[in-house]
């Protein structure tokens, strides 16, 4: 056994003294003193950048910004391109906050229409972020990225990063001060905004109370009827005034790109169109999502989505954003709903959520791929509109110019 051990012992001091380097004859002076520059230039901009955390009064918050940095954001870019972009106020929240839509059009008439949402559960800052680095690109892209002339040329883009403003602003203030948020989800009314839109009748007996509660306590409480609030009255009336051919929402988390149903099991007419949007989005990410419907998530009463394709034949899709657990970052519940690595994910998101700008123009210019037809009953809470428009008429409507409203005028006649 002794001789082996001593073979062993000689064959690693063999292998140090072949890994062990080689004394390197000194460098040139000017080398040396180049590298020397460039290790406490390095230096100083950490110490810099220490600096400036320390004194940002919001460095728990970051990299999200808060409601009112997100604002004034919008409004320093609609004043840098006049004629291009423009913010409007589309309502009031419920404490009185502006419900804000940014508005990108190069001004001709008859275009497809496509909107982006985000954040309308409070403490899903990511999807406001999404949203405003889409207003960024289209915005510096118009005249610079021939990818987003062609996309701003046959489509006027609406983005509207905040939907619940009063909560969003609370997660983001308390999360800037404590780094501490506690479950932050619905709005000012304790009202799941994403639970109170209009439903099919039989969805209450027909599914759990967690899908769409009417009890006030729980975190799906839809509200005491559909439309109860004004960050989801005023958005539906917004629609109602457009002709959108697709609208996005971002949420967290799970890295999910979902599509109806959401209420029942059903698939719609269009399931075959929904899934070739979803893989197209799949297809353009370097870290893929899953694709499936969102009943397959859980089932919702009262859902954005299911709603405006029940009603209007919007192509209506959500991505919940952030693929990997935020447990490995932070372990606080903030961090939990809000990716850490935001730039790697707005990167993933970014030109997969402009690409849905396309399946907007093909429909507009081919109304005859939608299988959609006007519903025969109207669900519970339906806000009385008129008659939704088939697709064939809502193309010639728009042909007429009819589809580019700015969201002053008076509602439409669906």
């Amino acid at each position: 056994m002794k001789p082996k051990f001593w073979i062993l012992g000689m064959a690693g001091a063999l292998l140090l003294l072949a890994a062990a380097p080689v004394q390197a004859k000194r460098q040139d002076p000017r080398v040396e003193a180049y590298l020397d520059q460039v290790k406490a230039r390095r230096e100083e901009e950490k110490r810099q950048e220490r600096k400036a955390r320390r004194q940002d009064h919001h460095r728990r918050l970051r990299p999200y910004l808060t409601l009112e940095e997100i604002y004034a954001e919008l409004d320093r870019i609609a004043a840098g391109h006049p004629g291009l972009v423009s913010v409007e106020e589309i309502g009031k929240s419920r404490e009185g906050r502006p419900l804000k839509v940014v508005r990108f059009t190069t001004g001709s008439q008859g275009k497809a229409e496509i909107l982006y949402l985000g954040n309308i559960h409070a403490q899903e800052l990511a999807g406001g972020m999404v949203c405003l680095a889409i207003i960024r690109r289209l915005a510096e892209g118009r005249g610079n990225d021939c990818y987003v002339d062609y996309l701003l040329d046959k489509a006027d883009i609406y983005v509207a990063p905040i939907q619940n403003p009063d909560l969003m602003a609370s997660a983001a203030r308390k999360q800037a001060r404590y780094g501490l948020t506690g479950f932050i989800r619905k709005n000012a009314d304790q009202v799941d905004l994403n639970r109170n839109f209009p439903y099919p009748p039989e969805a209450p007996e027909r599914l759990k109370a967690s899908a769409g509660s009417h009890r006030k306590c729980s975190t799906s409480f839809r509200g005491p009827e559909p439309l109860s609030e004004p960050e989801t009255r005023d958005l539906i009336a917004f629609i109602d005034r457009h002709h959108f051919a697709a609208v996005h929402s971002f949420h967290t988390s799970g890295g999910m790109i979902m599509f109806p149903p959401g209420t029942f099991p059903e698939p719609t007419p269009d399931d075959e169109l929904f899934r070739q949007m979803a893989q197209g989005y799949q297809d353009l990410q370097f870290d893929p999502y899953r694709v499936h419907p969102e009943i397959d998530l859980y089932p919702t009463i009262g859902a954005l989505d299911d709603y405006l394709y029940h009603h209007y034949g919007i192509l209506a899709t959500t991505v919940e954003l952030g693929k990997r657990s935020q447990l490995l970052h932070r372990l606080t519940i903030f961090w939990i709903f809000n990716v850490y690595e935001l730039d790697r994910e707005i990167a993933n998101n970014l030109l997969p959520a402009l690409s849905l700008a396309e399946w907007a123009i093909k429909v507009h210019e081919n109304p005859e791929l939608l299988k959609w037809q006007p519903p025969a009953e109207p669900w519970v809470g339906e806000p009385e509109i008129g008659p939704p428009a088939a697709p064939a008429e809502k193309a010639a409507r728009s042909s007429e110019g009819l589809g580019s409203g700015t969201g002053t005028g008076s509602r439409g006649d669906r």
